[in-house]
């Protein structure tokens, strides 16, 4: 007996191409999802980016700057809405990690964003969002959403080298320190003071010494500080990898160098102080400590020790930890003599120079005995600002200047 009914194959095809046909639609309608899900993620990363770099564009020396970082990157974000709404980022001002605006300390070493609301040393901002987005085909599954997210960080990075010309003296570390922490601006807007004949001068104590900032320098010499004041003055900073970086050690000393602020400093100073802008300098709490001409150079920053003013310790070989900008204000030489004659808070408080000038010679002494006149009586003043940048190969991140130019990192 035959089964013919084995051998009747009418309907199989058909029954075969529904079947495939209701695959492929599954599977287009997948992949439909699945790159509409890509595109809303490609967009979302951007808003991501672009709200980060708006922040980060924003951050300052201080924390007084944070609620218009956080208000920039929200704004940001607004302005570029992903595929299906808009984004409003939360500002997450108590900066939980966690938060859509998160800020931080970025270590381009370690390649790290560590949460912070440190204002002297925040140098990144962290945004990140997440999401769902409705689905077509995939509803048919069971699934109505899918989820998306990104996250975007952006470096404010400090520069390499300073901005002006590297100036033969270093300032001691110990005005930054902060909880034994160099790398703050805790301590800026100070005047600096560098006497340069004794630590026991009764014009006071120093805290700032000549420097050698060549490679492989071996001591301090009144030749090669000359050198490097006349570069600076004329602006001839030459390759910024002739000198040290942050991490090496340089001869410091603190001689008397009569030639070096007779034919060098003071006839410079005079000139550039009379040609100069007004700058002013702020301490860490934004208050003007500064405001006039001056002479504003890059000094070194250098680890003196503990002992703070350093005295003695700035009369040896100490380590750069770091760069900042000083503004020179005055100097002072042989014959109770300033160099110019600075009116900076003359009436309202005083300036540090002022009372160690004679009234004739641009200062407010009416008369100063010996040894006051001819002992211990050289030294430069001026105020150093609130911008320690690390450079290379320094593993720490620093304090960031004012209008940073930010980047991608993550």
């Amino acid at each position: 007996m035959k089964c013919h009914w084995l051998r009747d194959q009418r309907g199989s095809v058909l029954l075969f191409t529904t079947v495939l046909i209701v695959f492929l639609l599954v599977m287009g309608g997948i992949a439909i999802d699945l790159t509409y899900l890509g595109a809303a993620k490609g967009e979302l990363q951007r808003s991501m980016d672009a709200a980060s770099l708006a922040g980060a564009g924003n951050l300052g020396f201080d924390d007084t700057v944070f609620p218009t970082v956080r208000q920039e990157a929200w704004r940001f974000g607004d302005l570029n809405p992903y595929r299906v709404g808009t984004i409003d980022l939360n500002l997450n001002a108590a900066n939980a990690a966690n938060g859509d605006i998160v800020l931080g300390i970025w270590d381009s070493n370690a390649g790290t964003f560590t949460p912070s609301l440190d204002g002297t040393r925040v140098n990144a901002v962290q945004c990140q969002y997440a999401t769902q987005i409705p689905t077509s085909f995939l509803r048919l599954l069971g699934f109505n959403t899918l989820p998306v997210a990104a996250t975007a960080t952006a470096w404010s990075p400090p520069p390499a080298q300073p901005s002006e010309c590297p100036f033969p003296v270093g300032l001691s570390g110990c005005f930054f320190d902060s909880g034994g922490d160099p790398n703050t601006s805790v301590g800026c807007g100070a005047a600096v003071t560098f006497i340069t004949s004794s630590q026991q001068s009764q014009l006071g104590a120093n805290t700032a010494g000549w420097v050698d900032l060549t490679p492989d320098a071996s001591n301090v010499n009144s030749q090669t500080t000359a050198q490097a004041i006349d570069d600076a003055a004329s602006g001839n900073c030459g390759d910024p990898e002739d000198y040290v970086e942050t991490g090496d050690d340089v001869p410091t000393g603190g001689g008397q160098f009569q030639n070096v602020f007779s034919n060098h400093i003071k006839p410079a100073f005079q000139d550039i102080y009379a040609n100069s802008p007004s700058y002013e300098v702020k301490n860490a709490s934004g208050d003007t400590v500064y405001e006039g001409k001056g002479w504003k150079v890059a000094v070194p920053v250098i680890d003196t020790g503990s002992e703070c003013p350093p005295g003695s310790q700035i009369n040896q070989s100490n380590t750069v930890v770091g760069w900042t900008s000083m503004v020179i204000t005055q100097v002072l030489d042989v014959g109770a003599e300033c160099a110019v004659d600075n009116y900076w808070n003359r009436n309202s408080g005083g300036n540090p120079w002022d009372a160690r000038c004679l009234a004739t010679k641009n200062g407010t002494a009416q008369s100063l005995q010996d040894p006051d006149v001819h002992a211990g009586n050289r030294a430069i003043f001026g105020y150093y600002e609130c911008e320690y940048t690390p450079s290379p190969p320094a593993s720490i991140p620093g304090p960031i200047a004012a209008r940073p130019r930010p980047k991608l990192v993550q």
